[in-house]
């Protein structure tokens, strides 16, 4: 890669950490395994409470590092979060439910008005507004307001063009990707709201990840900001549907593979890491980016 402004770019590093001032340092190592079994994915916390898929039971993690089954036979497809109040809702497909206020997993109730069902499962699911909205292939579903258990079989959901890989709110509005482009949907009526494209390439299927906008770059956005990778590299998405692809000069993705995605705070500083499969089998690469700018954002791969 050629230096720009007389700077090399550092594209690769094996067992490194990187500081806010751009600087590598060697990484700490591995810590004591605190939790073991195989076939074991979808890990989520919210900071209280700490959930992942095993054996196709859905578990929690408890402060003695064992697990407690909470939901029996919820399958192996790949398990996605969110939470309304103390209520934590999950789907991965075939299977929505949510834990109540004291952790114990309940079904959606069937309305008995006509066209009204209970909220369909998906592969993606977010809360925004008073309605919960759900990723179903290449549809989005989302509920009545002000009850998101509960939806409308004649008229809520949108249409898009290919399966829908991102679905992520920040203050106004969400941001949506499908297999063809990446937009921003503002407003909390989706059946009026436009949606405005913000990139002409989509978001990789469980890249996405949320963090505070004052620990982004030079610290100047305020509120909840996405951060996610495509194919042709880092994008952020803020309020009022600003968009950003903050590596798109030196950087883009060597595949363009699903993959999962952390916000690691390590040593004071920040760090976007990104997982994806390689190869069917065994490869992994980890991507890494520092959520700090002094003009560009170094990106890490480490293989």
């Amino acid at each position: 890669m050629p230096p720009k402004n007389g700077m090399a770019y550092l594209t690769e590093g094996v067992n490194i950490d990187i500081d806010n001032d751009l600087m590598p340092h060697r990484r700490d190592g591995y810590g004591a395994k605190i939790y073991g079994g195989s076939r074991i994915h979808s890990f989520w916390s919210d900071g209280e409470k700490g959930l992942f898929v095993q054996d196709q039971d859905l578990r929690e993690l408890t402060k003695y590092y064992t697990s407690l089954v909470l939901h029996e036979d919820v399958g192996d497809s790949r398990m996605n979060y969110t939470k309304i109040k103390k209520e934590i809702v999950y789907t991965n497909g075939s299977v929505i439910a949510y834990l109540d206020d004291e952790g114990f997993p309940q079904t959606f109730p069937t309305p008995t008005q006509t066209f009204k069902s209970a909220m369909k499962a998906g592969h993606l699911i977010e809360y925004f507004g008073g309605r919960l909205y759900v990723a179903r292939g290449d549809q989005v579903w989302f509920s009545d307001p002000m009850a998101w258990r509960q939806t409308d079989e004649r008229k809520n959901f949108k249409q898009f063009r290919g399966y829908v890989s991102l679905l992520r709110k920040v203050k106004d509005g969400l941001f949506i990707s499908d297999s063809e482009a990446t937009y921003f949907m503002g407003g909390l009526n989706p059946q009026d709201s436009n949606l405005v494209k913000k990139a002409n390439y989509p978001a990789l299927l469980g890249t996405d990840a949320v963090i505070d906008g004052n620990f982004v770059g030079q610290g100047d956005t305020q509120g909840q900001m996405v951060i996610w990778l495509s194919k042709f590299g880092f994008c952020v998405g803020a309020d009022g549907g600003q968009f950003s692809n903050i590596s798109a000069d030196f950087y883009q993705a060597r595949v363009a593979h699903p993959g999962a995605a952390i916000i690691r705070k390590n040593n004071g500083y920040f760090q976007y890491l990104v997982s994806q499969k390689t190869d069917p089998d065994i490869a992994v690469d980890f991507t890494l980016a520092p959520l700090t700018s002094t003009g560009s954002i170094p990106i890490f791969t480490i293989s």
